[in-house]
């Protein structure tokens, strides 16, 4: 198996995206699966924090975005921004994460999670390409 030569930047960026598209499969999911999935300490803060910070994916030279992908990261961002203090206060009770993901203010977010998974499935696929090939460092 041949290895590829190693780049920093792209290496960042390839492991930033990794981590942005398991954030956004979580939050596109029921709440319930979402709680399971993060172990249910404080899921709506977790997930509010990690995929609003998709934005910074798009300030990476390295970073293989079209325009349109662009837009919709900064959709569900502002989407994010937007969420009342009671949908993502800090909690480590089960039930209170919960119903914090069950939060109304929820369901517009989640939607445009979903999309967006739809949108980028190419570059997913080759994100898990990158994951799983050798590299030389």
């Amino acid at each position: 198996m041949s290895s590829r030569p190693f780049c920093e930047l792209e290496d960042l960026w390839e492991n930033g995206y990794f981590h942005y598209i398991r954030s956004l499969r979580t939050l596109a999911t029921s709440p319930e699966e979402a709680c399971s999935l993060y172990g249910h300490f404080n899921v709506a803060y977790e997930l509010w924090y990690e995929v609003r910070g998709g934005v910074h994916l798009v300030e990476s030279p390295k970073h293989r975005l079209s325009p349109a992908h662009v837009t919709l990261i900064s959709e569900l961002a502002a989407a994010l921004a937007e969420l009342p203090p009671e949908a993502i206060s800090f909690t480590d009770v089960a039930q209170e994460s919960l119903r914090r993901l069950k939060h109304p203010s929820w369901v517009r977010p989640r939607a445009l999670a979903a999309r967006l998974l739809l949108q980028l499935g190419h570059v997913t696929s080759s994100n898990l390409a990158y994951i799983n090939s050798p590299k030389a460092i």
